[in-house]
């Protein structure tokens, strides 16, 4: 039990939670995917967490620690990647097409499948049926880094000046 309004003295547990907050954060912006996702987002990060190794835990996972077996990290995938997935006949008419696109969102707890969101309905379905094209979003994801990259080298390059009482950031002068 702890103070109330007191989270510095749950230091780990903050930590972490702030960890999953600030990957929620640039996850849903790295592929231009709406904040009503947030919750999707987290849960991904938990996964994605439970699976890595933690040197705290000799590293081992914290799925491994706790079931006593390695995860499988073959099923791990960008997270808002586009998938396609298969629709059944009962659920289109003659003339619908077979497949669609969609949006990675998570994994889901009770099956082997995929959480994928369906923008057009606003709604998450649970499907094994997918296809995924991560090659697309890498590119995507890695162009828009890119471009950040690019905007940030177009500033002055900066030196910093140091005297005895404090630090001074000065832009370097170019010759044009």
């Amino acid at each position: 039990m702890t103070t109330s309004y007191t989270p510095q003295k749950n230091g780990i547990a903050e930590r972490k939670n702030r960890s999953i907050v600030e990957a929620t954060k640039e996850m849903i912006p790295d592929q231009n995917l709406l904040m009503h996702l947030w919750a999707e987002a987290s849960k991904t990060a938990v996964f994605v967490h439970n699976r890595s190794p933690h040197k705290i835990l000799g590293n081992k996972t914290p799925e491994e620690a706790f079931t006593g077996k390695k995860p499988d990290i073959r099923k791990l995938k960008i997270f808002g990647c586009l998938v396609y997935f298969h629709v059944s006949h009962d659920k289109r008419s003659k003339l619908d097409t077979s497949c669609r696109k969609v949006t990675f969102v998570g994994y889901s707890e009770t099956s082997k499948g995929y959480e994928i969101y369906i923008s057009d309905h606003r709604k998450i379905e649970i499907n094994r049926d997918v296809t995924f094209d991560e090659e697309t979003t890498f590119r995507r994801s890695r162009e828009s880094h890119l471009g950040e990259d690019k905007e940030e080298s177009e500033y002055p390059p900066v030196t910093v000046m140091r005297n005895s009482t404090s630090e001074e950031y000065v832009p370097e002068e170019h010759e044009e």
